[in-house]
Protein backbone atom coordinates (compact mmCIF):
# COMPACT_ATOMS: atom_id res chain seq x y z
CA UNK A 1 0.00 0.00 0.00
CA UNK A 2 1.47 3.35 -0.97
CA UNK A 3 1.05 6.41 1.16
CA UNK A 4 0.22 9.64 -0.64
CA UNK A 5 2.16 11.63 1.95
CA UNK A 6 5.34 9.60 1.26
CA UNK A 7 5.04 10.31 -2.48
CA UNK A 8 4.51 14.01 -1.79
CA UNK A 9 7.57 14.22 0.48
CA UNK A 10 9.68 12.37 -2.10
CA UNK A 11 8.55 14.76 -4.84
CA UNK A 12 9.39 17.77 -2.66
CA UNK A 13 12.84 16.34 -1.93
CA UNK A 14 13.56 15.85 -5.64
CA UNK A 15 12.49 19.43 -6.42
CA UNK A 16 14.55 20.80 -3.53
CA UNK A 17 17.59 18.83 -4.67
CA UNK A 18 17.17 20.02 -8.27
CA UNK A 19 16.82 23.62 -7.09
CA UNK A 20 19.91 23.33 -4.87
CA UNK A 21 21.95 21.84 -7.73
CA UNK A 22 20.86 24.63 -10.11
CA UNK A 23 21.68 27.29 -7.51
CA UNK A 24 25.10 25.73 -6.91
CA UNK A 25 25.87 25.79 -10.63
CA UNK A 26 24.69 29.39 -10.92
CA UNK A 27 26.85 30.44 -7.99
CA UNK A 28 29.78 28.41 -9.28
CA UNK A 29 29.59 30.03 -12.71
CA UNK A 30 30.74 33.29 -11.16
CA UNK A 31 33.39 31.70 -8.96
CA UNK A 32 37.08 31.87 -9.74
CA UNK A 33 40.04 29.74 -8.82
CA UNK A 34 42.89 31.05 -6.75
CA UNK A 35 45.59 28.57 -7.77
CA UNK A 36 47.96 29.04 -10.68
CA UNK A 37 48.52 26.73 -13.60
CA UNK A 38 51.33 24.29 -13.01
CA UNK A 39 52.80 22.76 -16.11
CA UNK A 40 55.50 20.13 -16.17
CA UNK A 41 57.44 19.56 -19.33
CA UNK A 42 60.34 17.14 -19.72
CA UNK A 43 60.72 16.52 -15.98
CA UNK A 44 60.94 20.13 -14.82
CA UNK A 45 58.07 21.85 -13.04
CA UNK A 46 57.13 25.35 -14.06
CA UNK A 47 54.69 27.53 -12.14
CA UNK A 48 53.26 30.01 -14.58
CA UNK A 49 52.27 33.29 -13.02
CA UNK A 50 48.82 34.30 -14.12
CA UNK A 51 47.36 37.78 -14.15
CA UNK A 52 44.74 36.50 -11.71
CA UNK A 53 42.98 33.20 -11.24
CA UNK A 54 43.99 30.44 -13.64
CA UNK A 55 40.49 29.10 -14.36
CA UNK A 56 37.54 31.43 -14.55
CA UNK A 57 33.90 30.74 -15.40
CA UNK A 58 32.88 34.20 -16.70
CA UNK A 59 29.42 33.08 -17.84
CA UNK A 60 27.38 29.88 -17.82
CA UNK A 61 28.85 27.49 -20.39
CA UNK A 62 32.11 29.40 -20.73
CA UNK A 63 35.52 28.98 -19.09
CA UNK A 64 38.86 30.69 -19.51
CA UNK A 65 42.39 29.55 -18.66
CA UNK A 66 44.99 32.14 -17.70
CA UNK A 67 48.71 31.46 -17.56
CA UNK A 68 48.81 28.58 -20.03
CA UNK A 69 52.26 27.97 -21.49
CA UNK A 70 52.64 29.56 -24.93
CA UNK A 71 54.93 26.75 -26.05
CA UNK A 72 55.50 23.06 -25.41
CA UNK A 73 58.41 20.82 -26.44
CA UNK A 74 57.86 18.30 -29.20
CA UNK A 75 58.76 14.71 -28.32
CA UNK A 76 58.23 15.33 -24.58
CA UNK A 77 55.50 14.77 -22.04
CA UNK A 78 53.42 17.75 -20.98
CA UNK A 79 51.43 17.69 -17.74
CA UNK A 80 48.93 20.33 -16.71
CA UNK A 81 47.70 20.41 -13.10
CA UNK A 82 44.76 22.65 -12.46
CA UNK A 83 42.58 23.46 -9.47
CA UNK A 84 39.02 24.27 -10.46
CA UNK A 85 37.11 27.01 -8.60
CA UNK A 86 34.27 24.62 -7.78
CA UNK A 87 33.77 20.89 -7.43
CA UNK A 88 32.60 19.12 -10.59
CA UNK A 89 31.48 15.65 -9.55
CA UNK A 90 31.74 13.18 -12.42
CA UNK A 91 33.38 15.87 -14.55
CA UNK A 92 35.90 15.27 -17.29
CA UNK A 93 38.12 17.83 -19.02
CA UNK A 94 39.14 17.33 -22.65
CA UNK A 95 42.19 19.04 -24.16
CA UNK A 96 41.56 19.45 -27.90
CA UNK A 97 43.49 20.59 -30.97
CA UNK A 98 42.03 22.23 -34.05
CA UNK A 99 42.98 19.97 -36.91
CA UNK A 100 42.86 20.26 -40.67
CA UNK A 101 39.41 21.00 -42.00
CA UNK A 102 38.37 22.80 -38.81
CA UNK A 103 37.72 19.61 -36.83
CA UNK A 104 38.51 19.57 -33.07
CA UNK A 105 40.27 16.36 -31.95
CA UNK A 106 40.85 15.34 -28.35
CA UNK A 107 44.54 15.07 -27.46
CA UNK A 108 44.07 14.07 -23.82
CA UNK A 109 41.30 13.78 -21.24
CA UNK A 110 41.32 13.77 -17.46
CA UNK A 111 38.76 13.29 -14.72
CA UNK A 112 38.10 16.22 -12.39
CA UNK A 113 38.48 14.78 -8.84
CA UNK A 114 36.42 16.77 -7.62
CA UNK A 115 38.26 20.08 -8.04
CA UNK A 116 41.68 19.06 -9.38
CA UNK A 117 42.66 17.51 -12.67
CA UNK A 118 45.99 16.28 -13.99
CA UNK A 119 46.16 16.30 -17.78
CA UNK A 120 49.00 14.26 -19.34
CA UNK A 121 49.87 14.60 -23.01
CA UNK A 122 52.79 13.34 -25.08
CA UNK A 123 53.57 16.09 -27.60
CA UNK A 124 54.38 14.47 -30.97
CA UNK A 125 57.93 15.21 -32.12
CA UNK A 126 56.68 15.63 -35.68
CA UNK A 127 54.86 18.80 -34.58
CA UNK A 128 58.13 20.66 -33.83
CA UNK A 129 58.03 24.13 -35.38
CA UNK A 130 54.24 24.14 -35.68
CA UNK A 131 51.78 26.46 -33.98
CA UNK A 132 48.54 24.76 -32.93
CA UNK A 133 45.21 26.00 -31.59
CA UNK A 134 43.99 24.25 -28.44
CA UNK A 135 40.88 24.47 -26.27
CA UNK A 136 39.34 22.85 -23.20
CA UNK A 137 35.94 21.19 -22.98
CA UNK A 138 34.37 20.39 -19.59
CA UNK A 139 31.74 17.65 -19.56
CA UNK A 140 29.82 15.67 -16.99
CA UNK A 141 27.91 12.54 -17.91
CA UNK A 142 28.30 13.36 -21.62
CA UNK A 143 26.71 16.79 -21.15
CA UNK A 144 28.69 19.91 -22.08
CA UNK A 145 29.22 22.13 -19.03
CA UNK A 146 31.73 24.68 -20.32
CA UNK A 147 33.91 25.45 -23.31
CA UNK A 148 37.05 27.58 -23.47
CA UNK A 149 38.10 29.80 -26.35
CA UNK A 150 40.96 28.61 -28.59
CA UNK A 151 44.51 29.35 -27.40
CA UNK A 152 47.63 29.41 -29.62
CA UNK A 153 50.45 27.08 -28.56
CA UNK A 154 53.81 26.65 -30.31
CA UNK A 155 55.58 23.30 -30.43
CA UNK A 156 59.33 23.82 -30.08
CA UNK A 157 62.32 21.54 -30.53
Amino acid sequence: MSHPSHSLVSRHRRRAFAFAAAALLALGATATASAGVHATAHGRAHAHAAAGPSVVFPAPGAMQFNGLPAEVRGGRHFTLREVMPLAIFGGEIHFQRLGPGGVWRTLASAAVRPKVFWLHWFVPGAWRGVQIQVRFVLESGGQLLALSPAYPMSVTA
